[in-house]
């Protein structure tokens, strides 16, 4: 999550079309803090609850989908769960099956050499991988 050394939290979301409540900037610090990580809504609702704040799931659910729509996080849909991810630079992501959780690929990044063409009408708008991995088995 990038952010300009002297802006305020405030002023960053207003900077995003996005009005600096209460519960938002509770979501966004918790976010800033915790820079480059994966957060589910369920994780960030016990996080901020943690912290002794009165937000709904609901909330939470509603601030972080704000947050992708306004480029502060992105959303990453795996099937059953959702997750949020607040490094905004271009990367890629593994998912262990086992533990549910998600994580950066560093260093060398997958590369993708051809798409399908784009229906008429439409245009790309970005290519994320989410390569799936699990421990190995014993033979």
């Amino acid at each position: 999550m990038i952010q300009l050394a002297q802006e305020t939290d405030e002023t960053r979301l207003r900077r995003l079309g996005i009005r600096p409540t209460a519960q938002r900037l509770a979501v966004y610090r918790l976010l800033r803090d915790r820079a480059d990580s994966h957060v589910t809504p369920q994780e960030a609702f016990d996080l901020v609850r943690a912290q002794g704040l009165r937000l709904t799931l609901g909330t939470i659910y509603n601030v972080l989908n704000e947050f992708a729509r306004a480029g502060v996080v992105s959303r990453i849909d795996m099937g059953e769960r959702t997750c949020f991810c607040s490094n905004r630079a271009p990367h890629h992501h593994f998912l262990d099956e086992g533990s549910k959780r998600l994580f950066d690929i560093t260093g060398e990044q997958p590369v993708v050499n051809r798409l399908p063409a784009i229906p008429e009408g439409m245009e790309l708008t970005g290519v994320e991988v989410i390569v799936r991995i699990r421990p190995r088995r014993a033979p």
